[in-house]
């Protein structure tokens, strides 16, 4: 699968959406255009992670799209997941990387140019750069701006994609602000239709970016 950085990663924490288990979302999501999801639920027991994990990657293999661990990289080794995404309290980045191996991509969460350059030298394939804008995700999270954005986006080479109150109205302000491409949360999970929410995304992602990252 390429490992060409996806221009928009739903983040999902495998609790059921309208009644609906995350894992079924997939191939409605894959359907519109996205490329990747991500597998995000803090707070909970490892066992529960992968209980609610397990079904996710299974319908991102069989929808043909990326699938992401957050901050678990034995997790993502037992799913043989497609990428693993660390923040800036994690092991660093060599370290991942010796874990999991040269297969799976590596995201590094950054706020600074001093985050984003040390997570590029230690070989990170992208950069989840935030929260730009206020987000319910991370209530109280202070928001880097799309100045704060530019700035990571002037310091590294690597793609960096935006994350926090991404909606498509905002998307576009974090496109002109550099970055190469968003994840979002909400927009597509508290919506009243996750998959329309999704491609509504798309179409301001592809149609700012011809062609995106994917």
């Amino acid at each position: 699968m390429s490992r060409a950085c996806p221009d928009l990663v739903v983040i999902l924490d495998g609790v059921p959406i309208r009644n609906r288990p995350a894992a079924d979302w997939i191939s409605d999501l894959a359907s519109v255009g996205v490329s990747a999801v991500q597998f995000r639920a803090p707070g909970i027991s490892r066992r529960e992670k992968w209980v609610r994990s397990r079904p996710m990657r299974g319908a991102a293999g069989r929808a043909g799209i990326r699938f992401f661990v957050n901050d678990d990289a034995d997790l993502a080794l037992a799913l043989s997941a497609d990428g693993v995404h660390v923040g800036q309290t994690d092991l660093p980045v060599a370290c991942v990387r010796k874990a999991v191996g040269p297969g799976l991509m590596i995201g590094v969460s950054a706020r600074t140019p001093d985050e984003a350059l040390r997570a590029e030298r230690e070989g990170a394939d992208y950069l989840g750069a935030g929260a730009v804008f206020p987000t319910f995700s991370k209530p109280g999270a202070p928001a880097i701006g799309t100045n704060g954005l530019a700035a990571v986006r002037s310091a590294v080479r690597i793609p960096v994609l935006a994350i926090g109150g991404i909606t498509p109205e905002t998307a576009l302000q974090a496109l002109d602000a550099g970055a190469d491409g968003v994840a979002v949360i909400s927009a597509v999970v508290n919506a009243d239709d996750p998959g329309a929410a999704a491609a509504a995304l798309i179409r301001v992602l592809r149609s700012a970016r011809p062609g995106g990252l994917t």
